[in-house]
This record gives structure tokens, sequence and C-alpha cells, in this order.
């Protein structure tokens, strides 16, 4: 996210997301928050590879990625800088001691072709609560099942501050020969200079 910025997510009409740790998918959410814009994620089990789960939120007004976890989780990933991911082999070990059919590329296939339907849908006008989010659980074995779970936005969540939100925006080309910061800036002395990350001014080593 951090190298193209909420203005690219601004230019979408929907964002698929299939990332592969819970911090990623914070910042994505987060940002989709921010920018207004529908998210769907996709993602495989972690211990039933025949399983997967696709989860819709919906944007500004809703759900983010942290509100579906509970307090201690979302306190350990907001405190996190990075996130984890587990081995491969962990993983296949684990399906292997349950003696368990691997069937990753064909859930992968499905998971992402119902992220597609359910985009697609938001984006048509499907009738969908502004302020709810929709989880779909995938089960191919042992029995084919899907189940939609709804869910609401966290009054304990802290992303959600609606100053946060980016709800208007005059875009202008920037460059060294089109627009300098001052002139972005100059005007009635309300516009701001938001860094979504730190930036070193000054370092030197003690040592």
């Amino acid at each position: 996210m951090a190298d193209f910025g909420l203005g690219f997510l601004r230019r979408a009409d929907v964002i698929f997301a299939c990332l592969d740790n819970e911090m990623a998918r914070l910042e994505v959410s987060w940002n989709c928050t921010r920018a207004d814009k529908p998210l769907v994620d996709g993602g495989l089990g972690t211990t039933n590879y025949s399983s997967g789960q696709v989860v819709f939120f919906p944007g500004a007004e809703g759900p983010c990625y942290a509100c579906r976890k509970s307090g201690a989780q979302r306190s350990r990933l907001l405190q996190e800088l990075q996130g984890r991911e587990d081995p491969c082999w962990l993983k296949e070990r684990a399906s292997e001691d349950v003696a368990m059919i691997t069937t990753t590329p064909l859930m992968a296939s499905i998971v992402g072709a119902f992220q597609v339907e359910v985009g697609l849908r938001a984006v048509l006008g499907d009738a969908r609560p502004a302020d709810a989010g929709t989880a779909y659980r995938i089960v191919l074995h042992p029995l084919p099942q899907l189940e939609p779970i709804a869910f609401a936005r966290s009054p304990n969540c802290p992303l959600h501050d609606p100053g946060s939100v980016f709800r208007q925006v005059e875009e202008r080309p920037v460059g060294a020969d089109t627009c300098t910061p001052a002139e972005l800036l100059a005007g009635d002395g309300t516009a701001t200079l938001n860094l979504d990350w730190p930036l070193t001014a000054k370092a030197s080593c003690h040592a």
C-alpha cells in the first residue's frame, strides 16, 4: 500500500485482495475504509485445504478487517509491525497428520471466482446494507456447503475515525515543473499534508 497510496484505490470501483497474512489484510482493509471503497477479500483454509472464505467489506460506513477480531487479537494486530505467515511445510504436515487431501489449486479457483461474483454484484448495484459486512465460508469436503455470516462494525475498533475518510479530493498533477508542495498547501489555510509512514528528517550514529 505504501508504494502506490490511496489515490490508486480511489480510481477503482471495487478492490479484490488475496493476501497471505493478517497484517497485510488489516492494512488493505483500513485503506479501503479511508478511501470509501468496497473490498472483497479471499483466502484459503489453514487447516482444511478443501475450504476457503470470501469476505465483503462495504466501505467507510461498514466494518473493517479488525472489527472481526476479538479485543485481544485486535490489540496484537495493531501493535505488530510485521505480519506472520506459517511456512508451507508446516501447513502441509498438518494436512498429512489428519490424512487430508490437498486441493489448494481447486479451492483457489473457487474462491477467486466467488470473489468476482460478490464484487460484480456490489458494483452493479446489488442491494447491500452500507453498514454491514458479509463473510462466506466455502467448504467442498466432506460435504459441499456455503455459509454466509453477516457482521457489523465493532464499537471498540479504533480504525473508524470519520476524519480519516477521504470523501472529497481535488486531484492535481504533481511534478517539479507543474506543481510544488507550497502551491498544493496554499489557499485558505485548511490544507494539510498527511504522511502514512514516518519520515526521517535526520539520523546519526552515536556509537
